[in-house]
């Protein structure tokens, strides 16, 4: 990369870090209890920028070359603590925070370029064979001690490019001829996204015991 363009990009870096630091102040004068609708739009803000930030530095080293794309996303997905296990015949996947909204520029490659890191390396490490027809269920984890007026529609959440990507690893084809998709809420200790890819025999069990857990959205408010 031409110096001149290298520097030029890290001052357009450091302006948009100087208006996320603006963002936060303003996020933090904000009244949540008189303005939850307000402080909600400028938490999402806020959040966005900095996604936007964290994507540009990635593009910057890697087009300069200062470090591999291969150790870089190693980092980053053992950063956001991003994991992919088994559980029997069901894989597990675990962001351990929310899925971005839709149509947010970059939201989403913020997330799918490290857990498409992360799912390729578990592959690389354990024999997998790719499901056929199966069931897809995304759990929306919900921080217990925040507000439930945070809680979003499913369509309004940054799915569609997550399952193509779980596609790529585990599933043969993600259609609705060969792929069953289930969303549900739960609350919890901390923010976090669980998606579990298993056979379609299984799926009605796996339903039934995640609406008999009391964190299950809808026994909200059941046993108090």
């Amino acid at each position: 990369m031409d110096e001149h363009i290298l520097k030029q990009r890290i001052h357009t870096l450091q302006d948009d870090i100087l208006r996320l630091n603006n963002a936060m102040f303003a996020l933090e004068a904000s009244n949540y209890k008189d303005y939850p609708e307000n402080f909600l739009e400028l938490s999402f803000d806020t959040a966005v920028r900095a996604e936007k930030i964290a994507c540009k530095l990635r593009h910057l080293i890697g087009e300069y070359g200062a470090v591999k794309r291969e150790p870089l996303m190693e980092k980053i997905a053992e950063s956001h603590g991003m994991k992919v296990s088994r559980e029997s015949e069901t894989i597990v996947i675990t962001i351990p925070r929310l899925l971005p909204k839709s149509k947010r520029s970059r939201s989403g490659e913020f997330i799918n370029q490290p857990l498409h890191y992360a799912m390729s390396k578990y592959c690389d490490e354990h024999q997998i064979e790719k499901f056929r027809e199966c069931a897809v269920c995304f759990v929306h984890v919900y921080d217990e001690k925040l507000s439930l007026g945070r809680i979003r529609d499913y369509d309004n959440t940054e799915t569609r490019n997550i399952l193509n990507t779980v596609a790529t690893f585990f599933m043969t084809d993600d259609s609705g001829r060969w792929c069953d998709a289930y969303h549900t809420t739960e609350l919890g200790e901390s923010d976090c996204t669980r998606v579990y890819v298993m056979p379609q025999e299984t799926f009605p069990g796996f339903v039934s015991d995640l609406k008999s857990t009391p964190n299950a959205m809808s026994n909200f408010g059941k046993n108090s």
